[in-house]
């Protein structure tokens, strides 16, 4: 539906956030 590609924008970017969150945090 026209509603998917919402929730799969904001679990894109959720995911991208855990990811540089990772990434900084590692350091």
């Amino acid at each position: 539906s026209e509603a998917e590609p919402t929730l799969a924008g904001v679990v894109y970017k959720t995911s991208l956030l855990d990811a540089y969150r990772r990434m900084t945090g590692e350091r």
